[in-house]
């Protein structure tokens, strides 16, 4: 779960491995790049 600033929700660890398989790179520790990444519709 990413927040509205791209922060990780608690568990973070787990989630950025989830994310990572699912090809989404964090832009550090535990944030992801909401630019690059955001849902379009």
């Amino acid at each position: 779960m990413v927040n509205h600033a791209g922060r990780l929700a608690p568990g973070w660890n787990k989630q950025a491995d989830l994310l990572f398989e699912e090809g989404v790179f964090l832009k550090d520790e535990n944030h992801v790049d909401l630019k690059k990444y955001q849902w379009e519709d």
